[in-house]
């Protein structure tokens, strides 16, 4: 089983309790039949099954909103442990520092005597995320993505390469997506005018690397944000993107190992 730290919350559990008797009663009796015929033919099983870990969440957030009271309280039902909340209640001048101070907090947190170099690591932004899969199938599911590479890092991806430029390396030499060629229709990874500026890149396969979210073993997630903020400092205050830096970080690894 993993072993997750968190303390039992009297209120939250409360307030969940609240709301799963109004759901009882609020959705009708065959809607919880139809649920109980659901196959479970591809759910994890025992070969799957995870191994007897620590894992610590990280949710870099410097203040409370909708958004995230939303990964909070859909971590507490999935039994994700207590968060780590980076930089939280610290004020920046530009949201752009903000996020680039991203790095300096997670580092930190990452080089502390609690976190053993083989304690699995999630990162999910405190504004854009939110978990639908229980801690124990996300991390099973991680496992079987390592592929017999237990230092294996995996970031989110993001359908569009920003804010770097497009021509840099961190975008040009990005990985091809894993999903079928046409799987967006005849248009998939095209710029239409048939789309508006909002969802002129929904057609487009994810490849780039996303900051918001990523999961790994704490020693390999320390080597990268570790020269991500080597990177930050050797270029002072003109660095305003977490993403930016991570991407290059990214693309020098590939460009070593996997290229």
């Amino acid at each position: 089983m993993l072993r997750t730290r968190h303390p039992v919350f009297i209120v939250g559990a409360i307030t969940l309790l609240g709301w799963l008797v109004f759901l009882y009663h609020a959705i009708p009796e065959h809607a919880f039949s139809a649920l109980q015929s659901v196959d479970t033919s591809t759910a994890v099983t025992d070969d799957t099954a995870v191994t007897d870990e620590t894992v610590h969440l990280l949710i870099p957030a410097t203040e409370p909103n909708n958004q995230f009271c939303r990964v909070l309280f859909s971590a507490l039902i999935n039994d994700y442990p207590s968060p780590y909340l980076v930089n939280y209640g610290k004020k920046y001048d530009d949201p752009a520092i903000a996020r680039a101070q991203k790095i300096a907090g997670l580092n930190e947190y990452l080089l502390k005597s609690t976190v053993s170099r083989n304690d699995t690591i999630i990162i999910a932004d405190g504004f854009d995320v939110w978990f639908q899969l229980p801690l124990d199938v996300m991390v099973s599911r991680y496992r079987l993505a390592q592929q017999n590479d237990t230092s294996r890092t995996i970031f989110g991806a993001d359908k569009k390469c920003w804010p770097n430029d497009p021509n840099s390396p961190a975008c040009t030499r990005a990985p091809l997506s894993s999903l079928p060629d046409g799987v967006y229709g005849p248009d998939t990874d095209q710029l239409t005018i048939y789309r508006d500026q909002k969802a002129k890149y929904d057609n487009f396969r994810p490849r780039w690397l996303n900051s918001g979210t990523a999961i790994g073993p704490a020693s390999s997630l320390h080597a990268i944000y570790e020269e991500a903020w080597r990177r930050i400092e050797d270029k002072q205050s003109t660095v305003k993107s977490d993403q930016r830096i991570l991407a290059d970080v990214w693309e020098t690894v590939w460009s070593i190992f996997w290229s």
